[in-house]
């Protein structure tokens, strides 16, 4: 029997190892490592910090025969028969387990030159590869070295800075970097996102149709990516907010997650991205500063609600969103499409928002 209080030791050594990772000694200069040397590390350094925590017991336990295989068989179903303070400790250790895989892959992706006829180019992509993409965006958008970049500072090092300093840029180009990590060329996940998820045409009947799991994992990735943006907005050209103008923060926020949607997943690197002039680039930054407020109110007011009267409203703002994103998706990406979406009543706009926050916070709406 492996006792509780071995493992939760040693969930807790391994979680501050994953976390602690410093990926410039851990990847050495001009190594390049591919996802799977990435999974094999963090298994190794797994497996290194259990025996080294079995090596401390035996020596507080004498008489204790505990072997590895034991405490890894024990751990391979431990979901099924653990305590409550072991549950979170797995669940704990798994996140940043999650995080510091994201973190090398990064790493890994800045500092290598990508074969881009190793690339996939064609075809659709599998659900597998949809999940895994789907999964590292996630986590880097959690990473401290992820946020501090959407901000102003290089990922890792001056080497791999980019010239942009527009949050939304910076996290394109973090999601290109993870579709190469993947084996899948920028163009094409921009490309089948927008079939599966965005076109009116593809969007009602594909493959992924009537995959809850999918569609939900997408939607709350665009939601989270979208409040990644707005908070780091906050901190970029800090001189140039102002609280004076009150208006137009839900219209801001429908177009930034509009944006990010349908081209913010995976942009190639060669897209001809909508320039904004340096005129609506302050505005934006200047509405932001305005967000969180925003942010509590509507969230406030949604909670007030009973939850049939909250279900109701949030449904008539999804079909709402749903509308007025397909009439837009239906524009090409531009001047037309940024008319529409500046163009939507206010009312119109703060269901869209309410909505897209609420899922940001809650989830999909059951």
């Amino acid at each position: 029997m492996v006792p509780d209080e071995f493992l939760l030791n040693f969930l807790h050594n391994s979680r501050k190892g994953l976390l602690e990772l410093d990926c410039r000694v851990t990847i050495q200069d001009e190594t390049v490592w591919s996802m799977a040397d990435c999974r094999r590390y963090l298994l190794d350094a797994q497996r290194s910090v259990l025996n080294s925590t079995l090596s401390q017991y035996h020596v507080k336990n004498r008489n204790c025969s505990l072997k590895s295989d034991e405490v890894q068989q024990r751990l391979s179903t431990i979901k099924n028969t653990a305590s409550v303070d072991l549950a979170a400790a797995v669940s704990s250790h798994d996140e940043a387990a999650r995080l510091a895989l994201c973190k090398l892959v990064l790493f890994s992706e800045t500092h290598k030159q990508i074969a881009e006829e190793n690339l996939q180019t064609e075809g659709e992509i599998s659900r597998s590869k949809l999940l895994e993409y789907f999964s590292l965006c996630d986590n880097a958008i959690k990473l401290e070295c992820v946020q501090k970049h959407l901000i102003g500072s290089p990922l890792f090092d001056e080497a791999d800075e980019t010239e942009t300093t527009v949050p939304q840029k910076r996290l394109e180009n973090i999601q290109r970097l993870l579709a190469q990590a993947i084996g899948i060329h920028p163009n094409l996940v921009t490309s089948e996102l927008t079939r599966i998820f965005i076109n009116p045409a593809t969007a009602v009947q594909n493959e992924f149709s009537d995959d809850a799991e999918v569609k939900d994992l997408f939607h709350q990735l665009i939601s989270r990516m979208q409040t990644a943006v707005a908070q780091a907005s906050l901190h970029v050209n800090p001189s140039s907010l102002s609280d004076k103008d009150k208006g137009g923060v839900t219209t801001v926020v429908s177009v930034q997650y509009s944006e990010v949607g349908r081209d913010g997943l995976a942009n190639a690197p060669k897209r001809e991205a909508m320039e904004l002039s340096q005129q609506e680039q302050i505005r934006q930054i200047r509405l932001a500063s305005q967000a969180k407020t925003l942010q509590e109110e509507l969230l406030n007011e949604l909670e007030q609600l009973s939850p049939s009267a909250r279900s109701s409203k949030l449904e008539h703002a999804r079909q709402v969103s749903q509308e007025i994103l397909s009439r837009a998706m239906k524009l090409p990406t531009g001047e037309e499409r940024l008319k529409l979406l500046q163009g939507v009543d206010p009312e119109t706009s703060r269901l869209m928002t309410m909505y897209r926050l609420w899922i940001a916070v809650h989830g999909e709406e059951k």
